[in-house]
C-alpha cells in the first residue's frame, strides 16, 4: 500500500486547478477544516543524556 492511498495527495496541477475552480464557499470550507488558528512555540533546552 502507498503512503498517498492512505493520505490525500495534491499535486501542483492538482492544486492549480483547484485555485481556479474553488468558489468563496469552498475555499472557506477548506480552511474550516485543515486552517491553523495559531501556533504557541515553546522552547525547551536540548535534553541531557546520561549513561551509565
Amino acid at each position: 500500500m502507498s503512503w498517498t492511498e492512505a493520505f490525500p495527495y495534491l499535486s501542483d496541477d492538482l492544486m492549480a486547478e483547484y485555485d481556479e475552480q474553488a468558489t468563496a464557499a469552498e475555499r472557506a470550507e477548506l480552511e474550516e477544516w485543515l486552517g491553523v488558528a495559531g501556533m504557541d512555540w515553546v522552547w525547551q533546552a536540548p535534553a541531557r543524556h546520561r549513561f551509565g
